[in-house]
């Protein structure tokens, strides 16, 4: 069976949501909390023509999630909130107002920030030093919080500290010194819609960035490798990945001792268009 055969698309029948897996299901509720919460965003700079039926699909959802599954979930709790908004803002959508937050302050400032990402560099030469498992939580923590596609939140992460298992992946074609530790990201392609077909990729980008600025921040070393060859049939065998799944990248981590050159970064005129 092909990857595409997995697709879920957007709209999913209300009858064909109770064969819907665990995780599919939440995923919809992820993606129709986030539509109908992006409209209420919306409104508030533009007209926006609410839709009942949109806060039908996301009230068929919420109830087949409950009646089939009895552990709470913060997707549930966060997806009633927003169907509760929405429903006030169909019933008088001239006097809704969006429920914002306030802003909140970084103390990390901008100058630190920019150090940071200027000073990042794949690494790859490492200690032998093991990383704590909740330093290793920390930065997949990190992660999760990048955007997705609509909110789907597709991704997994698979921690590979097995020096065996780190071994096969070497001779799967990794280069360098062998860290103590490899990432792998994941992705869930029954999540995407056949329109979606580079969204996988955008969204393990950006989760990535978000773990090796904070591998970073924590003394770490990183190498980010995304190329083709990561989604092989050997790497897959070896992480035993599903077969709707797609490794997206591979990330050595680990403590290093050495620093490499910086290299030449275009200048940013030859980058930028202004129009």
């Amino acid at each position: 069976m092909s990857h595409s055969d997995y697709f879920v698309p957007y709209s999913v029948s209300d009858e064909g949501m109770k064969d819907l897996d665990e995780e599919i299901l939440l995923t919809q509720v992820r993606v129709w909390g986030h539509w109908l919460d992006k409209e209420m965003q919306l409104s508030a700079s533009r007209k926006v023509e609410f839709s009942p039926a949109h806060l039908h699909r996301l009230s068929c959802l919420l109830p087949c999630y409950r009646d089939r599954f009895a552990k709470p979930k913060p997707e549930i709790s966060w997806a009633e909130q927003i169907k509760a908004m929405y429903e006030n803002a169909l019933r008088d959508p001239v006097r809704f107002r969006y429920e914002w937050q306030a802003k909140p302050s970084l103390e990390i400032g901008p100058e630190e920030m920019e150090k940071a990402i200027r000073s990042r560099r794949s690494i790859r030469h490492f200690r032998k030093e093991k990383i704590s498992r909740t330093l290793l939580l920390k930065l997949i923590d990190c992660a999760r919080w990048a955007p997705t596609n609509c909110n789907q939140q597709s991704l997994r992460f698979i921690v590979v500290g097995d020096p065996i298992v780190l071994r096969q992946l070497e001779k799967g074609g990794m280069r360098g010194g062998m860290s103590p530790c490899v990432i792998a990201t994941v992705a869930d392609l029954r999540f995407y819609g056949e329109n979606d077909a580079e969204s996988p990729a955008h969204d393990s980008g950006a989760a990535l960035e978000n773990l090796l600025l904070m591998a970073h921040a924590h003394g770490l070393g990183a190498c980010y490798t995304s190329s083709r060859h990561v989604n092989c049939d050997l790497h897959r065998a070896i992480l035993k990945v599903k077969d709707y799944e797609k490794i997206t990248a591979l990330v050595w981590l680990g403590y290093y001792d050495s620093h490499p050159i910086s290299p030449a970064i275009r200048e940013i005129e030859e980058i930028v268009q202004f129009l």
